[in-house]
């Protein structure tokens, strides 16, 4: 048989290269191309209540109304994250899931789907239930997988669900989140197949301290639909409050330092991820070096993300993205004006 050698090494030349390009650039996004990326908004309200229980809607707790997803809709956001309260949806373990809970919920969804709005549903607990740690004798695994098993079976076959919000921000958990995520993962998985699994890691989910918290990928999927959770903040203590004046800092390089561990964690172990929450104060341009970096950074490494907060959270909060007088935040301009011109999809 003959063999033209110039060509094939030609080919092989070529194979080489692009197999050479592909590791300098890993699509880290949940999606198969960055024009389909995820650009969304945290909803707050519904996870409200904390121990007070039972828990009534429009006095401990508030799913946000059809003029929040109009607001998100018209700011350029493509998808919701919607923070929920495990006591409020399931007052008791292994119990029924409390229906006007469950029917809000579901009513959140018809009125996502009807603003063309996707929903990630994210179980607010920071890895607890009523205070006591998940995966311990008080909290065990198998009723975390009881709840998931259970909201799934009613979220599974909403047109507007997009993903499932595992957890948010666990940490102090003495290594039990990492055994536990699967119980949840496990439970979904026995309804649907389908809908990607967002997976929250240990340590508040910070995205700086990732590869410490979480030294590898510690779940696994028979669907493959995983997406790893971290959240981003620039104060001083990493936690969002920005409590103090941001002073002299280089918020480029800080922005930097934080974000991209996560980043080269995916690209090591070769996994989706997505920023569920990140922020900065809205109405101070002193960060806009922290949100161009943060925005740049995401863009080019195809990460989806969800700005915190919109939704029944105090317009006087320093997160929050409504205001008293209905003149967009700095913050929310910017992104507006990013988002309608460069639509993420």
């Amino acid at each position: 048989m003959y063999i033209d050698m110039q060509k094939l090494i030609r080919k092989l030349i070529c194979m080489t290269l692009l197999s050479l390009l592909s590791c300098f650039h890993t699509n880290v996004n949940a999606s198969t191309e960055c024009s389909s990326a995820i650009r969304g908004v945290n909803l707050a309200g519904a996870e409200f209540a904390g121990d007070k229980l039972p828990a009534m809607a429009g006095k401990n707790y508030f799913f946000p109304k059809i003029e929040h997803l109009q607001r998100a809709n018209n700011a350029g956001f493509n998808a919701i994250r919607l923070p929920i309260s495990w006591e409020s949806l399931q007052p008791n373990l292994y119990g029924a899931l409390d229906e006007t809970y469950a029917n809000l919920l579901l009513s959140f969804l018809n009125q996502a789907y009807l603003n063309h709005q996707v929903v990630i549903v994210d179980v607010h607990n920071y890895g607890r239930y009523k205070k006591e740690l998940i995966g311990s004798a008080q909290v065990p695994s198998e009723a975390f997988a009881d709840m998931w098993k259970k909201l799934a079976t009613i979220l599974h076959k909403h047109p507007a669900l997009y993903a499932y919000g595992l957890m948010n921000e666990p940490h102090h958990t003495q290594g039990l989140w990492h055994i536990t995520a699967q119980f949840g993962l496990n439970a979904i998985r026995e309804v649907d197949t389908s809908h990607l699994i967002y997976v929250a890691g240990d340590d508040w989910s910070s995205a700086s301290s990732w590869p410490k918290s979480n030294p590898q990928p510690f779940v696994t999927d028979p669907s493959d639909k995983i997406v790893y959770e971290a959240h981003i903040y620039f104060d001083d203590d990493f936690s969002g409050r920005y409590a103090k004046p941001i002073g002299n800092v280089n918020l480029k390089a800080r922005t930097e330092a934080r974000l991209l561990p996560f980043v080269s964690w995916l690209k090591k172990y070769k996994q989706k991820g997505v920023i569920g929450e990140w922020g900065v104060p809205t109405d101070d341009p002193a960060y806009d070096d922290a949100t161009e970096t943060f925005l740049s950074i995401t863009n080019t490494e195809c990460l989806d993300w969800f700005v915190w907060v919109a939704g029944y959270m105090r317009p006087s909060y320093v997160l929050s993205l409504d205001s008293l007088d209905g003149k967009p935040k700095h913050l929310l301009q910017k992104l507006k004006d990013r988002l309608i011109k460069e639509p993420a999809n």
